[in-house]
């Protein structure tokens, strides 16, 4: 009996079953994490992935000692540095796992910034484009900062007014302790004299004169020259009549210097407009309006007409200084009167009607001026508007300003009259500029400066010279003349029309041109 009992159990001990735990087999179970080792900044993130194999259950339960990570793997990498083990383990068995060590590194080591330039020489008030570049991160975004002058946040510079060194300075977004400088240095500015080339120094003048045996006191009846730079004496003939309607008086004019004239400035009986040459030859006839003409001045150079037409829309002709012209309609405007309205292109291309009222017109009170804008297509820009009280004289004082807009003399309390300024294309009426105001003027050196008549008479003319800001340039006197031609000339004449003496015309070749 005890024999048989020891057999048994050394037959149950070679039975072949595994050591240390007879009741479980050996898995098959597998498992990889595909990234074994991770640097990565201080709360960076890193998505970990892993195979299982030996299984048809592929789900992983992800863990880590330091961080956090996901249930899909995103790992999220702690605030400290330090070395720290994300582990994967088979769901299939939990015996089956694999490791990932995470190195987390301060950022601070990593992160560089270079600007360019690094050093520059600038003048007060100039600007400098500067750029930086930031490696070691993938935000290559920086902040901009200067301790004089200033930088906006894409690196553009501007210098400081007075001389001094000054530094620009690119800090890295993604580390802020880490930065790029540059030097500026900045040298006192000379700054642009804003009169400079605007007062000129006069030409020597010329002269011509009609004997009192020639009839020259009928010559003595007005001067001018055109954008062409021709000279005209006007006759005074009853029997021709201004094309502006206003007055009597002739406009018959004798060309004094060579090349083609711009056009002449008149309106013969036969009702046309005509461009001569100095010899007398016609160049051009245009018909004009039938019913109404209302002439003014292009600031840009040229003349413009305005008119009707029986039955037709009223038209504007706008002829250049060499007499070609191109017609355009101006939309919803009636046919005017030439008696009391008055027209002018400004710098800006627009079109200004200005007219008297005689009866309330539009809300606008009965003795006061009416104006409007059009377009350069015949477009308007406003409908009427009110600019200001009628003046007591004959004719309306109108002229262009530079940039656009124009002034209009208005009357004022007490019987004066003062020029008030209509902003380009609006229905804005505002003072005139102070160094304008109640002073004659005109536009002159190619449309940069203004010529303001600071005393004026036949025998002589004294200017001062402004820039468009309001800043005197200085006088200027010329001898002889009285008026500004369309080409900058300085002209003028002695004698008395109708009076039988000699005739003499003074003019200064385009000095203000």
């Amino acid at each position: 009996m005890r024999v048989a009992l020891m057999l048994s159990l050394a037959m149950l001990g070679c039975s072949g079953q595994p050591e240390g735990n007879p009741s479980v087999a050996r898995s098959l179970v597998q498992i990889t994490i595909t990234s074994q080792s991770v640097n990565l900044p201080p709360g960076g993130s890193h998505l970990f992935t892993a195979v299982v194999t030996g299984t048809t259950d592929a789900r992983v339960l992800w863990s880590a000692d330091g961080g956090s990570i996901t249930a899909d793997g995103l790992y999220t990498a702690p605030k400290a540095e330090g070395t720290w083990q994300v582990t994967a383990t088979a769901a299939a068995d939990p015996a089956v796992a694999a490791n990932a060590a995470v190195v987390v590194v301060s950022a601070s080591e990593k992160v560089t910034v270079a600007i360019t330039p690094a050093s520059v020489a600038l003048r007060a008030g100039d600007k400098q484009q500067f750029s930086a570049v930031v490696a070691g991160t993938s935000d290559g975004s920086v902040s901009w900062s200067a301790d004089a002058g200033s930088v906006d946040q894409n690196g553009l510079y501007t210098a400081p007014a007075e001389a001094k060194t000054a530094h620009v300075s690119a800090t890295s977004h993604a580390d802020p302790g880490k930065s790029a400088t540059a030097v500026v240095t900045v040298s006192a500015s000379t700054a642009a004299d804003p009169c400079a080339g605007l007062l000129p120094t006069l030409p020597p003048p010329r002269t011509f004169t009609v004997t009192a045996a020639d009839e020259g006191g009928l010559w003595c009846s007005g001067a001018t020259t055109d954008g062409a730079g021709n000279v005209y004496v006007q006759g005074y003939f009853y029997s021709v009549r201004n094309i502006a309607g206003g007055g009597g008086g002739g406009v018959l004019f004798q060309p004094l210097a060579e090349g083609f004239t711009a056009f002449h400035h008149s309106m013969s009986p036969s009702t046309t407009y005509s461009a001569y040459a100095p010899d007398g030859r016609v160049i051009s006839n245009v018909p004009v309006f039938a019913y109404t003409t209302i002439a003014g001045v292009q600031a840009n150079g040229g003349t413009i007409l305005v008119g009707c037409f029986p039955n037709k829309a009223v038209e504007a002709r706008r002829f250049d200084d060499r007499g070609a012209f191109t017609t355009v309609q101006l939309t919803d405007q009636e046919c005017l009167s030439a008696e009391g309205a008055f027209v002018l292109v400004d710098q800006q291309d627009r079109t200004l009607i200005v007219r008297t009222l005689d009866a309330p017109t539009a809300g606008i009170p009965s003795g006061h001026y009416a104006a409007r804008w059009f377009d350069a297509a015949g477009l308007p820009h406003t409908g009427w508007f009110d600019a200001g009280r009628k003046t007591g004289h004959y004719y309306v004082a109108l002229a262009a300003l530079i940039g656009g807009g124009a002034l209009l003399s208005v009357g004022v309390d007490g019987g004066g009259v003062e020029w008030r300024a209509l902003a380009s294309g609006t229905a804005t009426v505002e003072p005139a500029p102070a160094f304008l105001r109640n002073r004659g003027f005109a536009i002159v050196r190619g449309g940069k400066a203004y010529a303001v008549f600071s005393s004026r008479d036949r025998q002589s003319l004294s200017l001062e010279i402004f820039t468009p800001g309001g800043k005197s340039c200085g006088t200027l006197t010329a001898n002889g003349v009285s008026n500004i031609g369309k080409d900058g000339t300085l002209i003028g004449q002695t004698g008395d029309a109708m009076a039988n003496n000699d005739c003499v015309t003074t003019w200064y070749p385009q000095a203000l041109k």
